[in-house]
């Protein structure tokens, strides 16, 4: 009977790992409890901390999850939208995208999205390699 109990456990410890493997916090910020709250109505909210969705995209997720049955007011799902929209949006290369990615991306204005780009964009072009020469200040 023991031997028995230690073969399930055994069997399904793994399981127990694979679960909590899966199942991230989400980022801290405006919109996770309510986010936590209606998502977590159907399944563990953390699921989504994987994909890196453009604003449209959560929108129509949020919409599909919405039919499904997830419960909440129209204010919670635009709460829900934006909340995953910014904090787990598009990853952007700072380094390598257009002035205007980094605005639509990370929601920025041209201003911001300019000179971030181009000295960014400048340091990653000259960089020496630290093997080669002594590495440049800004590294």
């Amino acid at each position: 009977m023991i031997s028995n109990m230690r073969r399930l456990a055994r069997a399904l410890l793994p399981l127990v790992f694979l679960a909590l493997a899966q199942s991230q916090e989400l980022p801290d910020g405006s919109g996770k409890e309510v986010t936590n709250r209606v998502c977590g109505g159907c399944h563990e909210a953390g699921v989504v901390v994987k994909y890196h969705n453009a604003k449209d995209d959560w929108e129509s997720v949020v919409e599909d999850m919405r039919g499904r049955g997830a419960d909440g007011s129209d204010d919670d799902f635009k709460a829900i939208v934006a909340y995953l929209a910014r904090y787990l949006g598009p990853e952007v290369n700072v380094n390598r995208a257009a002035a205007a990615d980094l605005e639509s991306e990370l929601g920025i204005t041209a201003a911001e999205a300019a000179p971030s780009s181009n000295t960014a964009r400048r340091r990653a072009d000259s960089r020496i390699s630290p093997a080669s020469e002594k590495c440049p200040d800004w590294m």
